[in-house]
């Protein structure tokens, strides 16, 4: 029974809807009139020639018009499926991209899982109409890494203990609800579906960090090997997926990116998803994909301590590629706040004509071995009589003397240091920090945009190669629209 004091909702009228001119929806320099505007510079012919267009009643959408919705929903942080599906019926800046045809979250769906490199591709594709529009100066190019928060939980990381463990219970519950089943719509059927769902799980996951393992193992002592059991770990929901820390504390389970940003106008030139939490194996990979994609190298190359390793600095040094890139030693040395405070190692002079060491105490250290760690060779240097006769032998070490190690290519290490030591090279790695992150800071911030939607290496690599496209194009827009401001 209403109440006849409020006013209900009447849904017996008839609505007479003004007319829409769709074009006054998409203004020049709106952002959905800049993505329509860059995605049909792409060619999609690879995509298109996969279509069967003379199939009986055919419908297909175009491939940019798709691509459009979903670069305007990555915009709008509307980037699930269903959330793009209500926008094209519902939202005018959508039916202007689409003509007015609203597009099915499946086609959607269907069309991102079938096309995954291809996008990849695409956004190469905008990176170098970036480098054709000048929008690229080839001076500094930043190498950094980026966590995103994944979609799966951190709790679903296991080491191989653990998933051996759970491996033997979920054995035994299933033999012992197979006992007990009476018929397929049981609680015991149900349960001992589901039991076996998870040991599929667990199993695919146990191989794939078994393989992990043998990679990062090989050549490795047998203390180090231990060590890599133990810690390595693998996300049972998504295996790419690794733990990271969030800037307020939180432990998430995330997605690793390598990008490498020119410093023009902050346009991200490449990136890699990484499988390792260590940066450093993805820095030559992203470096080598700038050069090929754009057909030239960068004066200089910026990276932070966390890509320095032998390997990257002597392929730098093949390439003959100038690079600014401390290593962890040196941070933590500049800052002077080293465990061994004046007998650090750096207060150790290495002497290369006659291969020594001279200690704080003004004592020579000579080569006496030869050791391999972490699959590095290194020389040891050591003077056990100096050191027992040493007075301040307690401020070097707790051992009966000390010892010195030297990495084969570390030569390569103390080039690199004292180029960063210069004053006008501080000056060009001090740009790294606003050229790395300010694409960072655009897209946490003004697109919102912190959790991956998709899982699986080739899934995440298309929805970062969409989401660094959408930061080029709105750059590339932007600056476009201004020099044709200036020049009208």
């Amino acid at each position: 029974m209403y109440n006849s004091h409020f006013r209900y909702p009447d849904r017996e009228q008839i609505l007479l809807c003004a007319e829409v001119d769709l074009n006054t929806v998409a203004p020049d320099g709106s952002v959905v009139k800049i993505i329509d505007e860059y995605v049909n510079m792409l060619d999609t012919s690879d995509i298109e020639a996969k279509y069967d267009l003379y199939a009986k009643n055919s419908e297909a959408r175009h491939p940019k018009t798709l691509i459009k919705v979903a670069l305007f929903g990555l915009c709008n942080n509307r980037f699930s499926l269903r959330q793009m599906e209500y926008d094209t019926r519902f939202n005018l800046a959508y039916k202007w991209l689409t003509g007015n045809e609203s597009i099915d979250h499946s086609t959607m769906g269907k069309f991102l899982c079938l096309h995954k490199e291809y996008i990849v591709d695409m956004f190469y594709q905008i990176v170098k109409i970036c480098k054709d529009k000048g929008l690229i100066d080839f001076e500094i190019l930043a190498i950094d890494s980026v966590k995103f928060r994944a979609n799966a939980s951190y709790k679903q990381m296991k080491n191989l203990e653990a998933l051996e463990s759970e491996e033997a219970k979920l054995k035994e519950k299933i033999r012992t609800l197979i006992e007990h089943v009476d018929d397929k719509d049981s609680t015991e059927e149900i349960q001992k579906e589901a039991a076996e769902k998870r040991l599929k799980k667990i199993i695919e996951g146990k191989e794939e960090l078994k393989k992990r393992i043998e990679k990062k193992t090989a050549d490795k002592s047998e203390a180090e090997k231990k060590k890599i059991i133990e810690k390595e770990k693998i996300n049972l929901t998504d295996n790419i997926a690794l733990m990271i820390q969030q800037a307020n504390g939180e432990t998430n389970a995330g997605i690793h990116t390598t990008t490498a940003e020119n410093g023009a106008h902050d346009i991200i030139c490449a990136f890699t998803v990484n499988e390792e939490a260590n940066d450093s194996k993805s820095y030559i990979p992203v470096i080598e994909k700038v050069n090929e994609v754009l057909e030239k190298e960068h004066a200089l190359v910026d990276s932070d301590s966390g890509f320095s390793s032998f390997d990257n600095l002597e392929k730098l040094s093949e390439m003959g590629q100038e690079a600014l890139m401390p290593d962890k030693k040196l941070e933590v040395e500049e800052k002077g706040n080293t465990k061994r405070g004046e007998y650090d190692r750096s207060k150790f002079k290495y002497n290369k004509e006659e291969n020594t060491y001279r200690c704080p105490e003004n004592n020579i250290l000579e080569k006496k071995s030869n050791v391999q760690m972490n699959g590095n060779n290194y020389a040891v240097y050591m003077n056990k009589d100096a050191c027992s006769a040493c007075a301040n032998k307690e401020k070097c070490t707790k051992g009966a003397y000390r010892t010195i190690s030297r990495e084969a290519r570390e030569e390569l290490v103390e080039k690199m240091r004292e180029k960063l030591r210069d004053k006008e090279n501080q000056k060009l790695y001090n740009k790294r920090a606003h050229i790395a992150e300010t694409p960072y800071g655009n897209i946490k911030k003004n697109l919102n945009y912190r959790d991956v939607k998709r899982r699986g290496k080739e899934k995440v690599a298309m929805e970062m190669a969409l989401l660094f496209m959408l930061h080029n194009i709105l750059k590339l827009g932007r600056i476009e629209q201004h020099r044709r401001t200036l020049s009208s």
